[in-house]
């Protein structure tokens, strides 16, 4: 992978990607050389963008902090911290994603924000 610039801003590519217009890329966080998560084809990079805009939107309704949002998504999608990332994402987990959001399974009581003195949140998926 070799760090780039576009009009878009930075990303990583394959070294031939100028020849081959390889799809398996990556962009980086504005300013830096810091990846977004992890290379994907255009499939994959299209359903990220829209998981993650759900996500964002779903989150911000609920009116719950970013952190709480992310603890919820770990639960629901049964992952780690590290793992908790929408750039790092499969096109399954993406559609997974849209799918719980969807269903409106993704969803924050009063309860939880609270603290109910358990690990886990009460919620069904």
């Amino acid at each position: 992978m070799v760090l780039r610039d576009s009009r878009f801003g930075r990303f990583y590519a394959c070294e031939h990607w100028a020849q081959t217009k390889c799809e398996g890329l990556i962009g980086c966080h504005p300013g830096t050389n810091v990846p977004l998560g992890f290379p994907a084809d255009l499939a994959t990079r299209t359903l990220r963008h829209q998981a993650h805009l759900a996500f964002d939107e779903h989150w911000k309704k609920m009116k719950v902090s970013r952190r709480n949002a992310y603890r919820l998504l770990r639960q629901v999608m049964g992952l780690t911290p590290e793992q908790a990332h929408i750039g790092q994402f499969t096109k399954e987990q993406c559609q997974r994603l849209l799918q719980i959001i969807g269903d409106g399974r993704f969803t924050i009581t009063h309860e939880m924000v609270k603290g109910n003195g358990r690990n886990q949140w009460p919620f069904s998926v």
